[in-house]
């Protein structure tokens, strides 16, 4: 009896596992992926004034993104901080971004965050891919196509803003 005891236990701990392994394989959402939230922070070394530079960046903004009283959030200029919400292009893919720009005596630290896709809605919000709910391969990789050309278009953003705040 001892025998069949320990066999019917074993049994039922191993159906329990498998039920339990089961339940979390396919509780997953399979449009997650291994794509992570997307936030970089650049650093803009410049020598003149902070005011000059402050300046420099809001007509920059002003320039590149249409209408500077639509895209820009926030503006303080005492405290040296510029918030943006911008569209522009990444590999071909219109984007909207939030570009935080904070000013002290030598230098601007700009963080780039919250990417969404515009038409397809993909983004990077603390959400990944996951509530775009990509199933297919043609979206998984539309979606992967965009997530590469992030870090190329935000290097490309801060190159351009790095030249307007020097001059």
């Amino acid at each position: 009896m001892g025998f069949y005891f320990k066999l019917n236990t074993m049994r039922k701990l191993i159906y329990l596992f498998l039920i339990l392994t089961s339940i979390n394989v396919y509780s997953q959402d399979e449009a997650s992926s291994s794509y992570e939230d997307f936030k970089v922070t650049k650093t803009i070394k410049y020598s003149q004034p902070k005011n000059i530079a402050y300046i420099n960046a809001l007509i920059w903004i002003a320039e590149s993104f249409g209408d500077a009283n639509e895209v820009i959030k926030l503006k303080d200029k005492e405290e040296g901080i510029i918030v943006i919400k911008g569209l522009t292009a990444f590999g071909g893919f219109d984007t909207y971004f939030s570009m935080t720009l904070i000013f002290n005596e030598e230098e601007c630290l700009v963080t780039y965050k919250n990417f969404k896709e515009k038409e397809y809605g993909y983004n990077t919000d603390g959400w990944g891919i996951k509530p775009n709910a990509c199933y297919t391969k043609s979206c998984k990789k539309n979606y992967a196509k965009w997530y590469s050309f992030l870090e190329s278009g935000v290097m490309g953003i801060n190159e351009r803003l790095s030249e307007a705040i020097e001059n």
